[in-house]
């Protein structure tokens, strides 16, 4: 069998799991974290040291697939609510957040090293399609409760009061970052890479879209994670988050070290 699929598949079926048992919410324990998550995320990022079996893990398409699918399962993990986190549990979401970073470089070399001589377009369009298509799913079935209409475009309604808040959605950041390369590298417009359906406004309905294909108002899904960190940063600095500020600051600040050294 493909080991880093092993892996991957091993990694995706614990937080199916966890998920399973805490409301289809990733949080991760101190004891989870050491004992099962850490190890499985350095096996990882060792077998991903070697290019060639990153470059496998993106573009062989069930392999990636099983990427795809890990990724789109952290989306929301180990949210923060208005309650303090006890120690053990803020460092766990730095650890977690620190040595995600660490995968992502990775993954961003193997990226890098395709795009660094002609290849054909459509492996790479095909990765960056099917990555869009897992956001767009994401952000129309389990955020649509919390949406509303603004001039016909379905957006996330963001409450500091009443929503959780996590750092950890992997795709929105390594699809910027994917798209931004393979379109300088490529000599692609995004357009190219990245087609969308023109549905007109009065039309598009939300809640009965097609999964398998990308609507107008993606870019404003794919941007929603920025912003929102943005937002939820600046609501931190203010004190909006008295009961928890501490634990809050420390995470805002490593999220914002990591971005600034690791894109």
């Amino acid at each position: 069998p493909n080991p880093i699929r092993v892996l991957l598949r091993a990694l995706n079926d614990r937080i199916d799991v966890i998920k399973s048992e805490n409301a289809n919410v990733l949080v991760l324990t101190s004891s989870l974290y050491d004992d099962f998550f850490f190890p499985l995320m350095i096996d990882v990022w060792f077998a991903w040291s070697h290019v060639t079996v990153t470059q496998h893990t993106l573009f062989n398409r069930t392999t990636s697939e099983t990427l795809l699918s890990v990724l789109d399962n952290l989306s929301g993990a180990n949210p923060n609510h208005r309650a303090e986190l006890g120690n053990g549990q803020v460092r766990v979401v730095v650890s977690f957040q620190h040595y995600l970073f660490r995968l992502f470089l990775r993954l961003q070399k193997g990226f890098l090293s395709c795009t660094t001589f002609p290849v054909p377009v459509q492996p790479v369009r095909d990765l960056l399609v099917q990555m869009a298509l897992r956001i767009q799913t994401w952000w129309l079935k389990r955020a649509l409760p919390d949406m509303c209409s603004f001039d016909g475009l379905c957006v996330p309604i963001y409450s500091v009061a009443n929503l959780p808040f996590s750092f950890f959605y992997p795709l929105p950041h390594l699809l910027g970052f994917f798209l931004s390369e393979a379109s300088r590298a490529l000599s692609c417009s995004l357009d190219v890479l990245l087609p969308l359906d023109v549905v007109p406004l009065s039309t598009f309905d939300p809640y009965h879209f097609d999964p398998n294909r990308l609507n107008t108002r993606f870019a404003a899904f794919l941007l929603e994670f920025p912003l929102s960190t943005q937002v939820f940063a600046a609501q931190v600095y203010a004190g909006l988050w008295k009961r928890s500020e501490q634990d809050l600051l420390i995470q805002v600040e490593e999220y914002k070290r990591e971005v600034a050294h690791n894109g």
